[in-house]
């Protein structure tokens, strides 16, 4: 009965939880999909993992992410991505991190800068310990852009452009001419560029900032979009998307529905998980048929 229960609300399930589903829906690819962490491990900060365990399930989907991207770059240096989301907690600081990460893994020149600017937390995230000048302050012209730009104090290599607090004007901000000025400068100095924007659903900010960046990706939440989510953020952004990243991505479950992606396969590739393959054949490990999996 209880198999019966979890088989009916797995069939009545409407939440975006595949690459099939995003293409039908959208049309567009999905990038990446990176797993849920478990509680205790979500302490370490998001570039520390990527760069400190290369081997992890979790490093590789963002570096899988960051190739990608890299591939489809009209650029060979300076070039911006943009990360939004559809609604807020999908995850998009922690993907614009970890490409930033990724990036420098692979010993390139990377900085994330925070266009969050309503509820800005990149600098925490990153482990900043700089002065007090932040982007805000540039953007007035009371800064210069070297007094802006931080460096992770765990990650020195990962860069970052901070906003300390919530600007008073969002949109004025990001319209200042100032901004265009900072990406220009800042095409010169690195290789990549991840600008993290606030959801799309609740504010314009990433339509406006969607113009200097040469791609754009969307965080969803796996398991908690819905398509009418997907579609709305889609014609609310208004420009067009390179691709999707799932968050937060269940892995176990993600195979046992058997949606036919291969996110699975590099764990079993990896690290030879027996007990991952008898997940997905309930019936076998029940009878003990171990063998047949082999």
């Amino acid at each position: 009965f209880g198999m019966i229960i979890v088989m009916l609300s797995e069939a009545l399930d409407t939440q975006v939880r595949s690459a099939a589903q995003v293409w039908a829906i959208s049309g567009l690819p999905t990038l990446g999909m990176i797993p849920e962490l478990a509680k205790g491990r979500r302490r370490m900060p998001t570039h520390l993992r990527v760069i400190g365990q290369p081997y992890s399930v979790f490093a590789e989907a963002i570096r899988s992410v960051e190739t990608r991207m890299g591939r489809n770059a009209t650029r060979t240096t300076g070039n911006i991505v943009l990360v939004t989301s559809p609604l807020p907690d999908e995850g998009k600081t922690s993907v614009s991190i970890g490409l930033a990460g990724a990036a420098v893994a692979r010993g390139r020149r990377a900085i994330v800068a925070d266009f969050d600017l309503r509820r800005p937390g990149l600098a925490g995230l990153l482990e900043d310990t700089s002065g007090e000048k932040d982007l805000l302050d540039y953007i007035r012209g009371d800064a210069e852009i070297d007094d802006v730009i931080f460096t992770s104090s765990s990650a020195p290599a990962v860069h970052g452009v901070k906003a300390n607090r919530p600007a008073p004007d969002p949109g004025a901000a990001i319209a200042s001419p100032r901004v265009e000025t900072l990406f220009t400068i800042l095409r010169d100095r690195y290789d990549l560029i991840v600008i993290n924007t606030p959801p799309v659903l609740a504010v314009s900010d990433a339509q406006q900032l969607a113009r200097f960046a040469e791609q754009s990706l969307l965080v969803l939440r796996w398991g908690r979009t819905t398509p009418d989510l997907l579609r709305s953020a889609i014609l609310q952004f208004g420009e067009t998307l390179t691709g999707v990243v799932f968050n937060r991505v269940r892995y176990r479950k993600h195979a046992r529905l058997d949606y036919g992606d291969g996110i699975h396969q590099y764990h079993r590739y990896a690290h030879d998980d027996q007990s991952y393959a008898l997940l997905r054949h309930p019936l076998l490990r029940l009878r003990g048929r171990h063998s047949e999996l082999a």
